[in-house]
């Protein structure tokens, strides 16, 4: 235990530590660096384990030794409860407990999900956030993972209120108990861990953003505050509203404002549109127009001949109109 929290504070208390440009993670480089090397502790011997651990046993075993682990949790959830004044949540969680015992082959059995009895999930980090303690930066902690400074504080309580550490006076039975949850617990995580190495681009990236969201959701028990919205957000603002906010009371452009006419929506004629393009001059010179020929004096030879070979007679008999 003493050396759980030497280490903690040793941890938090690291300096020489590169600076980030995300503002909950000014340790990054430290961080990333604890984060390689329990990458290569577990890829060198708790995954291989877990992986046989796995193998070896079948579902509903697993699926047991997780609801035994999963039920002394329910304990230090209940110690948690009682500091946070959520006195409505303490039965809920006796109740589970005993029922799992009682009832669940000492836990090995979810009996109380069956029964619907709700599952609560509290820690002594998130105690502390209920008090107002701020969670510091983001720390990547040996052999632990992700916390914070305030989770990392609050590890060590959480584990000396375990009943694997408080009832349990044989060592050797103790360990072995802790280390059968660390291979269950890993076991676990295998096919998230999968998911996790295909999809993230920057696995380290993507395992602390999503720790510290999940964080604050449990801190503020799902609640999470949201931003403010101005009432004025919903309504859709006209152009002159835009262009007040964009250059205030001065006219974009200098000169006096045009003035709307009233008959701007009515379409315009050819001879507007003509006005507007050439003015009043014509697009064509006027001509006056043609006068009526004047009589000539002059004979018609044609004529002249037609009355030699005719004379005055017509050249085509005029037939009475049909009757």
């Amino acid at each position: 235990m003493t050396r759980l929290i030497l280490l903690a504070c040793l941890t938090i208390i690291a300096s020489g530590c590169a600076t980030s440009q995300n503002p909950q993670d000014p340790w990054e480089g430290m961080n990333r660096k604890i984060y390689g090397f329990n990458r290569a502790v577990d890829d060198a011997y708790i995954r291989p384990i877990a992986s046989g651990y796995r193998s070896i046993l079948p579902s509903p075993v697993r699926t047991g030794v997780s609801n035994f682990f999963r039920n002394l949790g329910v304990i230090v959830t209940g110690f948690n409860n009682v500091l946070q004044l959520k006195f409505k949540d303490v039965p809920v969680d006796v109740i589970r407990f005993t029922s799992n015992v009682l009832y669940g082959l000492g836990g090995l059995i979810d009996v109380a999900t069956y029964m619907r009895i709700p599952y609560n999930d509290e820690d002594f980090g998130q105690t502390l956030g209920y008090w107002g303690f701020e969670s510091g930066p983001y720390l990547v902690l040996p052999f632990f993972g992700p916390s914070t400074v305030r989770d990392g504080i609050g590890l060590p309580v959480d584990i000396y209120v375990s009943p694997i550490y408080d009832t349990i006076g044989d060592e050797g039975i103790r360990w072995g108990l802790l280390a059968l949850f660390i291979i269950d617990t890993r076991a676990n995580l295998i096919d998230t861990e999968t998911f996790l190495r295909q999809a993230a681009l920057d696995e380290y990236s993507f395992v602390r953003d999503s720790y510290l969201q999940r964080r604050e959701y449990l801190v503020n028990d799902g609640k999470v505050a949201e931003p403010a919205i101005d009432e004025q957000d919903d309504e859709t603002k006209s152009l002159l509203e835009l262009e007040a906010e964009e250059f205030g009371d001065e006219p974009p452009i200098d000169g006096p404002a045009p003035q709307s006419d009233p008959d701007s929506d009515r379409p315009k004629s050819l001879l507007e549109l003509e006005q507007e393009e050439f003015g009043d001059e014509p697009i064509f010179e006027e001509y006056p127009p043609p006068q009526d020929a004047q009589p000539t004096d002059r004979p018609n030879p044609l004529l002249e001949l037609e009355k030699e070979e005719f004379g005055d007679e017509p050249v085509l008999e005029e037939n009475p109109p049909p009757q």
